[in-house]
């Protein structure tokens, strides 16, 4: 199996997570992949998910960018959020909902009172404890 085949799924998961790539090739037996995030966490998750792969760090050299430094990223509120789950979710501790509360207070008056398809910036892992 090429290096692309065994790293496609991760690829996937960049693209379908909003990374653009510039560029990815084989050559002298690793795979090079040159690409662009929106966000910082979207480039964490980028990278979480290849990392599952066995082998990739000797195998993939990966330079991505981030888009847009304005905030950590974005969020879309699901069915059964709460800012604590998502805090846990993205910063693994669910206190830091306070530090998510106050970037969104002008949307999210009453952090109790969030809705499906309500969209939230994240804030910088920097600024959450």
């Amino acid at each position: 199996m090429s290096l692309l085949g065994k790293y496609q799924e991760t690829l996937d998961h960049g693209s379908a997570i909003g990374v653009t790539y510039q560029d990815i090739k084989e050559e002298d037996g690793q795979l090079k992949v040159w690409g662009t995030a929106p966000y910082a966490w979207d480039k964490v998750r980028f990278w979480d998910k290849l990392k599952e792969t066995d082998g990739w760090d000797s195998e993939v050299i990966a330079d991505i960018g981030i888009a847009d430094e304005s905030c950590y990223g974005m969020y879309e509120i699901q069915r059964g959020d709460s800012l604590s789950k998502i805090a846990e979710h993205v910063y693994g501790e669910s206190k830091a909902w306070r530090a998510i509360a106050k970037e969104n207070e002008e949307e999210i008056p009453d952090p109790n009172k969030i809705h499906p398809g309500q969209v939230i910036r994240l804030p910088s892992p920097d600024t959450v404890s």
